[in-house]
């Protein structure tokens, strides 16, 4: 779940119940949260070219941290 512009990872799971619902369906929800450091707005970088091809910027780094969620 990516959270929108302003907004923190925990702002936006209290906001939509999600965590509910995976525990009533059993599934996992990972809450990324974006920095100010990387986006001054704490946006995700989907409309800058580095962030949209697979293996590259932002991309990778969710990709990463799915991966590694798994394995845990």
């Amino acid at each position: 779940m990516l959270h929108g512009c302003t907004q923190s990872a925990r702002t936006f799971a209290r906001a939509t119940g999600m965590n509910r619902l995976a525990e009533r369906k059993d599934f996992l929800v990972l809450y990324p949260d974006q920095s100010r450091k990387t986006n001054a707005w704490k946006c995700w970088n989907w409309f800058l070219p580095g962030h949209t091809t697979r293996g590259r910027g932002e991309v990778r780094r969710l990709a990463d941290l799915i991966q590694s969620t798994l394995e845990n």
